[in-house]
């Protein structure tokens, strides 16, 4: 089973804001490094609750620090969006995202929420399609097509150009429907797009997710496609974890209360008055399905749909019987900061409440505001207090409700510092030099190809090439025993003395931050007149490689085969690829005095040109071909060691 974890928390008021922005940015972070497939967000305005409100923005942020988990949305509500910015947008993240995202779409509104933007009283599902279809239209149209009329019952327009940026994955980017409705999740079902279901109980969630599967198979889809859509396919939780049953239940009772009350006022608006405990709610069973999508819920019909509580043991329990029933995946959120709800067309001012301990992040950053924050704060003198209304302050706080004794040192005054925040360490990949320039080295080894998969692991460690692995393609790794192959080979001297002992290496790349090394000979080839002896160490040194590869999955390999000797360098290209599983094909820039563009070498480039193969090019010289530097001998012959119209001939016909 795979598993979300959706940044949704509610705040206060507007001092709330910036704090919970950062604290979902770090969770989201956090999520990652937990093995959570996906870090899904919402779309929420004006109630306080999901604070960032763009989902888009939130997403590019934490496309450049998610390695393993997909950004996802639940929901993006089509009803804002218009469909030419939309298909911008969902081009944007697939791009930032290497592909690794689903953008699930809402075409359901509440009218009192929408009508804040100047949606029209006549906005209706329908228009939502019609907008959702402009948009991937817009997204299939290239620069060279003619102009896309396109038209909806509240807009039009005429797009003449493309659409930029490009997305990532070919066609359009993974978009799905968030839906409580048969008739929609049947729709998403025959088009092979995935769908994020609300909040049911086990009976309602095994019976939505069964349509699902049946339009899925109905429609004929392949298999990869079906596993993919199931894989991405989730059923909402509230999740609420600790040591044991009852320490769960009563945070249940501090964090579930207000978010039930707060969810029931936003879509209902109306209160629940049931002032059971949520554990006397839970046992009040409710038979048959549950499906809280509708306008009269009760609050027993609530918890039994939403929430999954108790020890770890008891939650695994309970997810192992959607697993079980068929539900591949849970959109689990954790957090919960409301305890009343707001007043409509007015900021809510209630308590917030402490995130579970279990299954929240350990380090975030927000600074957690005092039991009372002034509507002044943004104009308090240097050296106020937050929680004094502006004055100065030598005393402590009570701590707001539900907040155990762990937290006292977050309960002291904290005055306002008129004055940016220490920044943090910069990653590698964005330290600038001391020219002024971004410090690019690292992120130009990015593999940019996203390989197959469709969602990646749940449990770290497993040591891949993913869409955000970083890789040293320029590893030279040349052995004692190689050196003392081809010096037996070739009669010439060749004295590598590079240890076979990897702990070195392997400390280097992590001090770097490097995830993976490509190994190779890099300018040491077996280009020796005799073929015989060329071929085998070629061989001999690709079978070194391979055992290396092996030994440590971090390494990769360019294989070395041995020019000119062009049937012999086909046969061990072949080999290399499709036995040896290299990344590619390592090349010096000439081949014993015969350079790469030669027509000689035509049989051999087609064999790599028929796998679509990997070339590396090692730079080098060629004295013959100087240009006349004499003093700088280095600096003789072009650097690729080909005159500059062959260059420009071999690049042109690759």
């Amino acid at each position: 089973m795979y598993v979300s974890c959706f940044l949704g928390p509610t705040g206060r008021g507007p001092a709330d804001d910036l704090p919970l922005i950062d604290f979902c940015i770090e969770m989201g972070i956090e999520a990652d490094k937990a093995g959570f497939a996906l870090v899904n967000v919402g779309e929420q305005h004006f109630t306080n609750y999901e604070p960032y409100s763009d989902p888009f923005v939130i997403g590019g942020i934490l496309a450049r620090e998610l390695e393993r988990a997909w950004f996802g949305t639940t929901v993006i509500n089509l009803a804002y969006h218009n469909p030419i910015r939309l298909a911008e947008h969902l081009n944007l993240m697939d791009l930032l995202t290497r592909g690794k995202c689903f953008l699930g779409v809402s075409t359901g509104h509440l009218p009192f929420f929408s009508s804040q933007f100047g949606v029209p009283e006549n906005y209706r599902k329908e228009t939502a399609f019609q907008r959702l279809d402009v948009a991937l239209a817009a997204i299939a149209k290239d620069s060279g097509d003619p102009p896309l009329a396109w038209r909806t019952d509240l807009e039009q327009g005429t797009l003449a150009l493309r659409i930029m940026p490009i997305g990532y994955r070919t066609g359009h980017p993974v978009v799905g429907f968030a839906t409580n409705t048969d008739a929609t999740i049947a729709k998403a079902g025959g088009q092979a797009w995935p769908v994020a279901l609300g909040r049911y109980n086990l009976v309602e969630s095994a019976r939505r997710m069964k349509v699902y599967r049946d339009a899925l198979q109905a429609a004929g889809h392949p298999q990869d496609a079906v596993d993919e859509c199931l894989a991405l396919s989730s059923v909402t939780k509230a999740i609420v974890i600790a040591d044991t049953d009852e320490q769960a239940w009563q945070l249940a009772e501090k964090q579930l209360r207000g978010f039930m009350n707060f969810t029931c006022s936003v879509a209902t608006r109306r209160e629940l008055d049931d002032t059971r405990s949520m554990k006397e709610l839970w046992d009040d069973t409710v038979p048959g399905p549950v499906d809280i999508s509708h306008n009269t819920f009760t609050a027993p019909e609530w918890i039994q749909a939403s929430a999954v509580i108790g020890s770890p043991e008891t939650v695994a329990r309970q997810l192992r019987a959607y697993e079980e029933a068929g539900i591949c995946h849970i959109d689990a959120r954790f957090v919960y900061v409301t305890s009343t709800p707001p007043k409509h067309g007015a900021a809510s001012a209630s308590s917030p409440t402490r995130s579970c301990p279990a299954s929240a992040p350990r380090r975030s950053p927000v600074r957690r505001p005092s039991a009372s924050v002034p509507s002044t704060a943004s104009r308090r003198r240097p050296g106020a207090c937050r929680g004094c209304s502006g004055e100065p302050c030598q005393g402590r706080h009570a701590a707001p409700p539900g907040w155990s004794t762990s937290h006292e040192r977050r309960d002291r005054c904290q005055p306002v510092r008129h004055r940016r925040r220490p920044r943090r360490r910069r990653p590698l990949d964005r330290r600038r030099s001391g020219t002024g320039r971004r410090h690019e080295r690292c992120r130009r080894c990015r593999v940019t190809r996203l390989l197959p998969q469709h969602l990646p692991p749940t449990e770290p460690g497993a040591h891949r090439m993913t869409a955000s692995t970083i890789v040293d393609v320029h590893a030279h790794h040349l052995p004692e025993r190689l050196g003392q192959a081809f010096t037996h080979l070739s009669g010439r001297p060749y004295p590598l003395r590079h240890k076979e002992d990897h702990s070195r290496r392997l400390a280097g790349l992590d001090e770097a931050g490097i995830d993976q090394q490509i190994l190779g000979t890099c300018a040491i080839q077996p280009y020796w007149p005799d073929a015989a002896a060329a071929a085998e160490g070629a061989r001999v040194a690709n079978d070194l490689y391979a055992q290396m590869c092996a030994q440590v999955p971090r390494f990769h390999a360019f294989g070395a085969v041995p020019l000119p000797h062009t049937d012999a360098a086909a046969t061990e290209a072949v080999r290399c690829l499709d036995e040896l599983g290299f990344a590619g094909i390592g090349l010096g820039c000439s081949a014993d005095g015969v350079t790469l563009d030669d027509p000689s070498l035509d049989a051999f480039w087609s064999a790599l040109d028929e796998r679509s193969a990997v070339v590396y090019l090692h730079p080098g010289v060629r004295n013959d071909l100087a240009l006349g530097v004499s003093e700088y001998p280095m600096l003789l012959g072009p650097v690729f060691g080909s005159p500059p119209r062959k260059l420009s001939h071999c690049h042109d016909s690759s």
